[in-house]
């Protein structure tokens, strides 16, 4: 539909025009006289004219009514402007109906008046519905800006600390499998200086995380927030901001205070402690942790599994390695090294069970013939011809969740137990001095190698969106997989 300018629209309201002229002795003319001739033309009939100003818009029709004043006449006739109405405010059968009572209701109004009121209702909605549509944009730029932002800010807390924890320990893994070598002549602040800098690094993202957090009341926060990522969220979540925060700075003190210990500058009273700073550091850390999981947390096998697999082996080791550094230096390296040997062995040992379980294959199935009906069992033997009943067994259940799961488990057992065994089988035969130190920081070295490696791999790849679940892990080819649905334990229930 035709918008008229500003200049039109006096016109339109059927003001006096400036350019406008009386012509009212067109009015009179009954015909023109041609050059060369006395042929004169006749005067167009009113109807004609009303079929032509017909097919005028509003604003045409408006400018023909300032002409003279016979179009005038002519173009304030109401069929005109009814027709208008019902062209241009009439986009269904509805609207029709609905113009046509509200046109009944106002006939004692002239139809251009009508006209010219409903023009100025539908250029208010436009400017309504054009303020609306830019404050729909301007929301969708903010929130596109928002999601860039947030996709940044969780690529660098996940995907670049990642990487910069797998090759700073590599880095100062290297440099100290070279000094006990005396390969190099450097100071422990060297040797841990890569380790140091992703500490510096980590912190710096751990303050933006919580400020994140103390700002998430406020509505452009909660948006971050409450689709943060990270170690750092994960801390303040489980815990609580303070005892997050003294954890990390707990942990993040015993590798300078090793450091400092080591080169024996961090004067200590009594000289048969002297190795207690980082120790201390290490156990207030895991102490407060486990103090706060225990008291945000019921007692449940989460707890009891942190506490039988983290905590208690960590503090037994850090406390027998201490004992064998200050008072029971005869303290045998397999007793230092028991309680992390026995939780190692214990998780691939549960892994491996739970792998195997995975994949194992459903025994065959029968039809047994009932009073309610054929009911399928599992084949587990024959005795005198008969099938005995199904018992429940292990094996996989028919969901690719389970396969999935088991695969995790698997590539858990490869890339991390594994190698965990190897590094401290080794470091015990060191310290009773069966093998060298090459034979330590071997595999240690190719096992952080590896992983740095796929941390890059993975900081090239989109972050996963929030809210639409787990990756499929589950890459086994499709011989390998069963095609039926339901689950073998609904073998066990009453048959209808």
């Amino acid at each position: 539909m035709y918008i008229p300018s500003r200049t039109s629209l006096p016109v339109l309201l059927g003001e006096e025009s400036p350019h406008s002229t009386a012509m009212a002795s067109g009015e009179k003319l009954e015909g023109k006289q041609l050059k060369g001739g006395s042929i004169s033309i006749r005067p167009i009939p009113d109807e004609c004219w009303t079929r032509v100003l017909g097919n005028l818009e509003a604003t045409e029709l408006s400018t023909c009514s300032v002409s003279c004043l016979r179009f005038s006449r002519l173009s304030d006739h109401p069929e005109l402007w009814q027709a208008l109405l019902r062209s241009d405010f009439c986009a269904s059968l509805t609207h029709r109906a609905m113009l046509l009572a509200w046109m009944a209701m106002h006939h004692h109004f002239h139809p251009r008046q009508l006209y010219i009121f409903k023009r100025r209702e539908h250029l208010l909605d436009l400017e309504i519905a054009r303020a609306d549509l830019c404050q729909r944009y301007e929301q969708a730029r903010e929130q596109d800006r928002k999601q860039r932002r947030l996709r940044a800010l969780n690529y660098f807390l996940v995907r670049v600390i990642h990487c910069l924890l797998c090759i700073s320990v590599l880095a100062s893994s290297i440099l100290l499998w070279l000094k006990l070598k005396d390969a190099v002549t450097m100071s422990y602040y060297l040797i841990f200086s890569p380790v140091l800098g992703f500490e510096s690094v980590f912190f710096i993202a751990a303050s933006m995380t919580f400020l994140i957090y103390f700002q998430r009341s406020s509505t452009g926060w909660t948006f971050y927030w409450n689709r943060l990522q990270g170690t750092v969220r994960w801390f303040i979540l489980f815990t609580s901001p303070c005892e997050g925060f003294l954890v990390l700075f707990f942990a993040g003190a015993a590798l300078p205070l090793l450091a400092a210990t080591l080169e024996e500058d961090l004067p200590v009273p009594w000289p048969s402690l002297r190795v207690l700073p980082p120790f201390l550091a290490v156990w207030l850390g895991t102490g407060c942790f486990a103090f706060s999981v225990l008291r945000r947390r019921q007692c449940s096998s989460s707890c009891i599994g942190s506490c039988l697999f983290l905590w208690c082996p960590l503090a037994a080791f850090s406390t027998l390695l201490f004992s064998r550094l200050t008072v029971w230096p005869w303290l045998s390296p397999m007793v230092m090294m028991l309680p992390l040997l026995l939780v190692t062995c214990m998780l691939i040992l549960f892994s491996s069970f739970l792998t195997i379980a995975s994949f194992w294959p459903n025994p065959p199935t029968c039809r047994v013939q009932t009073r309610r009906g054929p009911v399928a069992c599992v084949v587990l033997g024959r005795s005198g011809g008969e099938f005995h009943t199904p018992e429940q067994r292990l094996g996989w259940r028919g969901s690719r969740d389970w396969m999935e799961y088991a695969t995790t488990t698997l590539l858990a057992i490869l890339a991390f137990l594994l190698p965990m065994l190897t590094v401290e089988i080794t470091l015990v035969c060191y310290l009773k001095g069966a093998c060298a130190i090459h034979w330590v920081f071997a595999p240690w070295t190719l096992w952080l190698t590896g992983l740095s490696f796929f941390a890059l791999y993975q900081s090239c790849l989109p972050l996963k969106p929030n809210g639409l679940g787990a990756p499929h892990l589950d890459r086994l080819p499709n011989r390998y997989r069963r095609h039926d649905l339901h689950s073998d334990t609904e073998l066990l229930l009453p048959q209808p």
